[in-house]
């Protein structure tokens, strides 16, 4: 019974095939996959044939999504609200993440151009007092977190 369902099918593939196989010769283009029926399905199978269905189980290596989006990432302007506060630097987090951006120092760069208001001159005069006091300026992203939100978290 599967023997006659097989070879009905495979009839109906060479019949298709055949078909498909004359129109690209007269495009001047022939065919040369080979068809996946080309052999009947067998109980028994040989170490070559299990190697070769080993590899095939395999998935390939693929790459990962590449994206290539442009979005505006929010200025924060130095409002003393603790959610807004917050959610500019969850935005910011994330806007990193999506680049591979793991560098401390590129990451507070990136932070320092959208800064507006308020929080970019705090931001300016705090970097010139840590360099006249330390010789350099903020480079750890926890530290850089946890002066701003001293800075611009309300009392209470």
């Amino acid at each position: 019974m599967l023997g006659e369902l097989y070879e009905d099918k495979k009839a109906r593939y060479v019949a298709s095939s055949s078909k498909t196989l004359k129109k690209d010769k007269c495009k001047g283009k022939a065919d040369k996959t080979p068809s996946p029926l080309s052999s009947p399905p067998s109980s028994s199978s040989s170490s070559s044939s299990s190697a070769e269905s080993e590899t095939e189980k395999k998935p390939k290596k693929t790459s990962l999504l590449k994206l290539d989006v442009k979005f505006e990432l929010p200025i924060y302007d130095g409002e003393m609200n603790p959610e807004k506060l917050d959610n500019w630097i969850k935005h910011l987090e994330v806007s990193c993440c999506i680049q591979n951006i793991s560098n401390d120092k590129t990451k507070i760069q990136l932070d320092t151009l959208k800064m507006g208001g308020t929080t970019l001159i705090w931001w300016e005069i705090k970097t010139q007092i840590d360099v006249k006091r330390k010789g350099k300026v903020i480079s750890s992203w926890s530290k850089f977190l946890k002066a701003l939100r001293k800075q611009l978290y309300p009392l209470g």
